[in-house]
């Protein structure tokens, strides 16, 4: 069912066909038990869905605001790819959803803008030699060279860009999450691209140093997207009430990790 290599684990043709239909049973268990749990109290139960990169940068802080809000509200929060998240969604299995641009376009998808972080190129202590050099994209192939894994969400911005300018990205090194880009730089794998918001200890303890890139990056955004199909959810709007707020009053700074 699994492939072993270098860059982690992949399903062979068997394990993808037996995938889906596991994929499937466990999407109707979740929902069954969800629908039991608001039988079983009277408070309202709200899902999110969420990514790595949102989990470990804007998301606590509107969680936390929410809860302080809404105290009788369930929350339930459930982390994931942004495409597999947006897939769940897409079948009612979340009330919302809170992950990094791009998404696929769906008419029956509400998207709302929250706030555009930039991305960076960095290196661990080995390449200081690199600092002051500037790379291309097609330099970073000459070089160990860490991103996200084919077929998730960063990667898929990653390689529009490479294809703006007619260059291929060949990496070295492939992972499923963002945050496992900077302890493989730290320790001197490969060079990378990730969030700034996720570097800003790291630069500042000079753990790693950032690199100079000759072609500006578009910067990407953060976003709450909901089914507009799925019945009138109170606790749902309340939450995108007070995302939209925070984003307003500019209260979702990303705080610099310790």
């Amino acid at each position: 069912l699994f492939i072993r290599s270098k860059s982690g684990v992949k399903l062979t043709q068997k394990g993808e066909i037996l995938f889906e239909y596991i994929s499937q049973g466990i999407c109707w268990i979740r929902r069954g038990e969800n629908e039991v749990a608001k039988d079983k109290s009277h408070n309202a139960t709200l899902l999110v869905g969420a990514s790595q990169l949102t989990v470990k940068s804007i998301l606590p802080k509107i969680l936390k605001e929410y809860e302080t809000n809404y105290p009788d509200v369930n929350l339930v929060l459930q982390t994931n790819s942004s495409l597999k998240i947006m897939k769940d969604l897409k079948e009612n299995l979340l009330d919302l959803a809170v992950i990094p641009d791009p998404v696929e376009y769906d008419p029956d998808i509400e998207t709302i803008k929250l706030l555009s972080f930039e991305s960076i190129l960095i290196a661990g202590k080995k390449y200081q030699y690199l600092e002051d050099k500037q790379f291309s994209l097609a330099d970073l192939n000459n070089y160990p060279f860490i991103t996200l894994s084919t077929g998730t969400a960063g990667r898929r911005w990653l390689d529009t860009i490479y294809a703006s300018y007619s260059q291929i990205c060949y990496p070295s090194i492939e992972v499923p999450t963002s945050d496992i880009i900077i302890p493989l730089v730290k320790n001197d794998l490969g060079l990378g691209l990730v969030a700034e918001i996720f570097t800003r200890y790291d630069l500042e303890a000079n753990n790693i140093i950032k690199l100079k890139l000759k072609e500006q990056l578009p910067k990407r955004s953060f976003l709450v997207c909901y089914n507009k199909n799925r019945t009138h959810n109170e606790a749902r709007e309340r939450f995108l009430t007070l995302i939209s707020t925070m984003a307003e009053k500019e209260l979702l700074n990303v705080e610099k990790s310790t």
